[in-house]
């Protein structure tokens, strides 16, 4: 399929969208709510919804975990999920992360 989620993490959020009750699992902000991500935090969330794990992050971003650790952390409390996978669907239904 053209449109068939290749990572687990996009193949998570595939699986959970569809069998979830009408109105969102999670509570999403409006874009403009979410502007105070910054561009370190915004790489770090696009490499977790495309299913990278801390230390595949780290390594491509040139961090620590204990830097990834925080900044997904940071990127959690902003964005008012609890886990990356909460976090990639949001950046799912943001339009910021393609399934492709």
């Amino acid at each position: 399929m053209k449109n068939e989620a290749k990572s687990p993490v996009q193949r998570l959020a595939v699986d959970h969208h569809k069998r979830v009750r009408p109105g969102p699992p999670v509570i999403f902000l409006d874009a403009e709510e979410t502007e105070f991500l910054t561009p370190a935090e915004m790489k770090v969330l696009l490499l977790v919804a495309k299913g990278d794990d801390n230390q595949t992050i780290a390594d491509n971003l040139a961090l620590s975990l204990r830097t990834v650790s925080n900044r997904l952390s940071m990127i959690y409390e902003k964005l008012r999920v609890k886990n990356r996978i909460q976090a990639a669907l949001y950046a799912v239904k943001q339009g910021w992360v393609a399934l492709e």
